[in-house]
């Protein structure tokens, strides 16, 4: 049957060497990966350090936050009736 797959197929395939997934961007998706890992060796000392160093919400801080999200949905809000 054509729309079985099994697990030589896809990305599982591609990643342990079975067969490549036949899709034309596998280096950008190499390139992605590397790029993840790099980004999370470089923020893991500072992550340490919040987990050791706890910052407490000032009372501001909560209601500047629900702001900015609010801001940013109606910017999407907007966005997405300027297409329509």
């Amino acid at each position: 049957n054509p729309t079985e797959t099994s697990l030589s197929e896809g990305y599982v395939g591609f990643f342990i060497g079975l067969k490549s997934c036949g899709d034309d961007m596998e280096w950008m998706q190499i390139l992605a990966l590397v790029a993840g890992g790099m980004m999370l060796f470089a923020i893991w000392p500072m992550y340490k350090n919040w987990r050791a160093n706890p910052t407490e919400a000032q009372p501001g801080d909560w209601s500047t936050a629900v702001f900015i999200l609010g801001l940013v949905m109606l910017f999407v809000l907007m966005l997405i009736w300027s297409v329509q």
